[in-house]
């Protein structure tokens, strides 16, 4: 029985993390967060199938109380520095979902480790780097990548992920397309989920700078919308807002992400379009897939879950690792659109 506990275990994404792992024979589960309350708010509407662990931040004596697990899932942001340092340093296998890719990319310094590392076990990064890794793999001279995600606001978004997203909008970034800010730039794809063609706007998410490291040369791309044109309007002006006031951005974003998160709108589906360009047998080509999902939290849940399956089997290999080395595609293959 592999000892495994799931950080912000009953969260938006973490509560479904939970929800998959109940009843695998392989795994003794536990669950924390920021409130023992909720916790244990959350452990009484499973019939106590799973424990509560009392984890109260990030200090050495917390740190410590976490020595004797095997596996940790963690889906609070705030604590994913300090606990992938401990994980690494103790042998302890170790999941995360941050799209943050200063803190992925700040893993890679890991050498020599008794455990696997897998961060941004995901939507985007995640699985996004899963569907264009297959492709760019199959061309003989992989060129371009583009993902595509048009979200739902009937979706439950957790505020950390909101927060990030409301920060990043401030932040330029660089990929081998040169310099850009958040949402500054468009591009058309018709996606079947909605039969429309969508115009999808460029973001900050690490999935595209994963791929272009993972592939040199390639240049890769990821956009997203959402079904409620107002979205992205929003996004925009509070984008403008922090930039000319930078002194209150982070009251309003709190602001923001508590009200966002607060909203349902519709159904909660994601759709998923990514497509790939490159050289096969001297042509150039492209290579398109489609996805619909019922919910963000519930693809991010299911990426992490494949990755606790290879995981605790004993198929994956110690070290730092992305999700394409983990886990298939063909684990999706029933949310694809043909």
């Amino acid at each position: 029985m592999m000892k495994t506990l799931v950080m912000g275990g009953y969260g938006s994404v973490g509560g479904k993390i939970v929800m998959n792992l109940i009843g695998e024979p392989n795994i003794e589960l536990y669950l924390a967060g920021r409130s023992l309350k909720k916790a244990k708010q959350f452990q009484e509407t499973l019939n106590g199938c799973v424990k509560v662990f009392n984890f109260e931040g990030a200090s050495p004596q917390e740190l410590r109380k976490i020595e004797d697990f095997q596996l940790i899932i963690n889906c609070v942001e705030d604590l994913v520095s300090d606990l992938v340092d401990y994980c690494a340093h103790k042998g302890i296998h170790y999941i995360d979902i941050t799209a943050n890719n200063e803190l992925i990319v700040s893993s890679e310094r890991y050498e020599n480790l008794e455990s696997t590392i897998v961060q941004g076990a995901g939507l985007s990064p995640g699985l996004t780097n899963l569907l264009s890794a297959g492709h760019l793999m199959e061309f003989d001279l992989p060129m371009e990548t583009r993902h595509h995600l048009l979200f739902s606001l009937g979706d439950r978004h957790g505020k950390d992920a909101l927060r990030w997203l409301l920060k990043e909008l401030t932040r330029v970034y660089a990929t081998r397309r040169g310099k850009m800010k958040p949402l500054s730039d468009s591009y058309a794809a018709y996606i079947p989920a909605v039969s429309r063609i969508v115009e999808f706007y460029n973001f900050n998410y690490a999935d595209q700078h994963i791929i272009e490291k993972q592939f040199g040369g390639v240049v890769a791309s990821t956009g997203m919308n959402f079904k409620e044109k107002w979205i992205i309007p929003l996004l925009k002006l509070s984008g403008y807002v922090f930039d000319i006031s930078p002194v209150s951005n982070h009251r309003t974003i709190q602001s923001l992400a508590d009200l966002l998160s607060r909203l349902h709108i519709g159904n909660s589906e994601v759709s998923i379009n990514v497509k790939s360009y490159g050289i096969q047998d001297g042509v150039r080509c492209s290579k398109e897939v489609n996805y619909v999902f019922d919910s963000e939290a519930q693809i991010t849940a299911d990426v992490a879950c494949h990755v606790v399956t290879q995981i605790i089997s004993g198929e994956s290999k110690n070290g730092v690792q992305l999700v394409s080395d983990v886990i298939d595609a063909e684990l999706f293959e029933s949310n694809r659109i043909r």
